[in-house]
């Protein structure tokens, strides 16, 4: 079975070599896609023998995930992990990951299984809530964690996902996946608060939330 881990990263030079090198310790297969950083994310990368594509712009998160996906099929990839640059995420769950996904097509890491309380910004918090009940109602899932970006995806699920044309792959992508017959379970994982205070979504919260609707409500008007 052929694994990769998948890394995206915009400015991430201060975390990256950390990130790879305890990543090594699981998975020699790392591809960091590097959205058009203007640090030295990409080179340090390299320096770590990741394997890195570069954008030559900022294309955003999303975009970055679909090069990833992209590079799988085309190196014939089984299956793979995506996880954040930035350290929030322990890669000691890499292992379990893969381990839970040989029963599922998708397995999310979710924070909020961990004994430990993850700290949350209330409106973030507001939205999770949210998206998992509308994620119960569309699916009878329970998702605790919709907007995790650490998770196992299976080859059905890497090909679905590089198709999809959306900026914010969170809870709507969930709904897509369970409506094209796809099995999404989750496993507790590990993770810090951005010690560097930056978010994906910083500054953006409310258009995250946002899109994130709009690409669901979209969804349930195309439902058969």
């Amino acid at each position: 079975m052929k694994r990769m881990v998948l890394i995206p990263a915009y400015n991430e030079e201060a975390t990256i070599p950390r990130v790879i090198r305890d990543i090594r310790e699981h998975c020699q297969n790392i591809v960091v896609v590097d959205d058009g950083s203007t640090d030295f994310t990409g080179s340090m990368a390299r320096d770590e023998g990741a394997m890195v594509i570069s954008h030559g712009q900022n294309r955003g998160y999303a975009e970055a995930l679909r090069t990833g996906y992209r590079h799988a099929i085309e190196n014939r990839y089984h299956e793979l992990v995506q996880i954040d640059a930035d350290g929030q995420h322990d890669p000691d769950h890499i292992p379990e990951l893969f381990d839970q996904g040989q029963g599922s097509d998708v397995v999310i890491g979710s924070r909020f299984l961990c004994p430990e309380r993850y700290p949350s910004p209330p409106i973030k918090s507001v939205g999770v809530r949210i998206f998992r009940h509308i994620i119960q109602r569309e699916t009878g899932l329970t998702i605790t964690d919709p907007t995790s970006g650490y998770r196992y995806m299976d080859g059905r699920a890497i090909r679905f996902c590089s198709r999809l044309r959306c900026n914010y792959p969170d809870a709507n992508l969930i709904i897509m996946m369970h409506r094209a017959g796809m099995t999404i379970t989750e496993s507790p994982v590990k993770m810090q608060p951005n010690a560097a205070g930056k978010s994906m979504h910083k500054g953006k919260t409310l258009k995250y939330i946002r899109e994130v609707f709009a690409s669901i409500t979209m969804e349930m008007k195309c439902r058969i």
